[in-house]
């Protein structure tokens, strides 16, 4: 069952790893308090690492990899992206909503107690669009939620809006 939810840079997430799983950066403590983590690791592009694929083996850790741009459609529309300054095959997709629709089911049919991890550059619009959508939709306590993220997370419309489609399909 998802008890919490954390949006992570991937350079935090990079640092713990690199540093040998180090107390200093803050993941140990926290990720100590869950028999189970599930993480969406989400990079711009199939040429950037992956910082999670480490633990891939390790059954503490349910990993989902993804490659996209951190591209609102919403703000293309509006002018925010001009045409011809991203390629279209790395925009967030119905595809990848649907595989984290499921991996957040998953996750909270999982009888464990488990947080659930969602990374990117930044950690703050692509995962913090996630996590948002978890808390939400799971009702976890906003308290606790503010703890654990950094106030400015923020949505990516268009990540949201087929990542509710792919929801309520599944749950239909």
């Amino acid at each position: 069952m998802i008890i919490d939810t954390i949006a992570l840079s991937k350079l935090r997430v990079e640092n713990w790893i690199i540093s040998g799983n180090s107390p200093v950066t803050g993941l140990n403590e926290l990720f100590a308090n869950y028999e189970k983590i599930y993480a969406v690791s989400i990079v711009d592009d199939k040429t950037i690492k992956h910082p999670f694929d480490s633990l891939l083996s390790n059954p503490k850790y349910d990993i989902i990899n993804l490659e996209f741009e951190d591209i609102d459609l919403e703000e293309q529309q509006e002018g925010y992206w001009p045409e011809g300054s991203f390629d279209p095959q790395s925009i967030f997709n119905i595809h990848q909503a649907q595989l984290i629709t499921n991996h957040i089911c998953k996750a909270d049919d999982d009888l464990a107690s488990v947080l659930y991890v969602a990374q990117c550059h930044a950690g703050i619009s692509r995962s913090g669009t996630i996590v948002r959508f978890v808390k939400n939709t799971f009702k976890l306590c906003e308290k606790r939620f503010k703890q654990l993220n950094h106030h400015n997370l923020k949505d990516n419309g268009s990540e949201l809006r087929l990542i509710k489609q792919a929801w309520r399909t599944q749950h239909e």
